[in-house]
């Protein structure tokens, strides 16, 4: 069919096919012989399965994205909380005795310290799993062709 959308390198454009499969339905009309409105019959049902298709990609790559994710956040919430669940049990003898701002002190340089190693870990995962794979392809020097 002459005037299609060209695909490119990520497949067909479905918008374009959908606009020139209306521009080509309205040109031919009611006139159209029995081949051409297979044909464009037959574009429009490829054209819903592409439709499909992409839609199906889209969110099988969305849930591998929020299953990698909700693993690396659940992991690095546990240390976050291991942290802090701890503070009590460690801080609370320390405290005896000492004054509001002496405690205050202690309390925060102990959440800064916790929340170092949550952002540490955080970004350390993070970092591993935005790196890709190296890849790195051998040639095979040749000769030069003595001339």
């Amino acid at each position: 069919m002459e005037g299609h959308p060209a695909p490119t390198k990520a497949g067909h454009n479905i918008e374009k096919w959908q606009r020139w499969l209306s521009e080509r339905t309205e040109k031919i009309g009611t006139t159209a012989g029995e081949r051409t409105r297979l044909q464009i019959d037959m574009l429009r049902h490829k054209l819903a399965r592409e439709q499909h298709e992409l839609e199906v990609a889209r969110g099988a790559i969305e849930a591998r994205a929020y299953r990698k994710y909700a693993e690396l956040l659940d992991h690095d919430h546990k240390i976050l909380s291991a942290e802090l669940r701890r503070m009590p049990t460690l801080y609370s003898p320390r405290f005896e005795g000492l004054g509001a701002r002496e405690i205050f002190s202690m309390w925060n340089k102990a959440l800064d310290e916790a929340f170092k190693k949550f952002r540490a870990a955080f970004s350390e995962t993070e970092h591993e799993t935005l790196q890709e794979p190296r890849k790195v392809v051998q040639f095979e020097r040749k000769a030069a062709a003595a001339g």
